[in-house]
């Protein structure tokens, strides 16, 4: 999808997204809304959500792409930020690289709940949080490679924190994954 999403809709010239594709000719002006109301303007979810998938599968030009988007608003963000929240967002998320949080477990299990709960809880504005089922990882590329080599330790859920694809010493232990969390270990 997101690749479908910067084929049709990606202005190349000035940066950011079109509101529409540019496939319908009874269109005659193609508009790029920036501007968050009620609900997110396209190129504050699209800068987002490429930040986001960027790191995740590690795709840089898709980043690269985010980062376009940012710069195109640039202007309105520094003269009107509360006209933006989402793509302030974006942009706090664009700052540096975020923290992978992967939890290896089953999804039902008690276990695992708790470790999700417990990354839940805490406001990590630059989380990542993936669940992995044993060396499941339906990710393409470098990304299954590196989600799907991680596993249980002791047939029990187990979390990587992990920033850039370095990892602290993997823990089924819930105790120390809030330290880790918290920043105090």
């Amino acid at each position: 999808m997101t690749e479908s999403q910067n084929e049709k809709f990606w202005d190349g010239e000035g940066g950011g997204f079109y509101d529409t594709s540019g496939d319908d000719d009874s269109i005659i002006f193609r508009t790029r809304e920036v501007h968050d109301g009620a609900e997110p303007s396209g190129n504050s979810v699209a800068a987002g959500n490429l930040l986001r998938l960027g790191w995740i599968l590690d795709r840089p030009e898709w980043r690269e792409l985010a980062e376009r988007t940012i710069r195109a608003v640039s202007g309105l963000l520094e003269t009107s930020p509360v006209a933006m929240p989402q793509m302030l967002a974006a942009v706090d998320f664009a700052l540096e690289p975020p923290q992978q949080i992967v939890v290896v477990g089953t999804v039902d299990s008690a276990d695992t709940q708790k470790m999700v709960q417990a990354i839940y809880r805490r406001f990590l504005p630059r989380k990542i949080v993936l669940l992995v089922v044993d060396g499941d990882a339906p990710l393409p590329g470098k990304a299954s490679d590196f989600f799907g080599s991680l596993e249980r330790l002791d047939s029990k859920a187990t979390a990587y924190v992990c920033e850039d694809f370095a990892c602290r010493l993997p823990t089924n232990d819930l105790t120390q994954l809030e330290l880790f969390l918290d920043g105090k270990e």
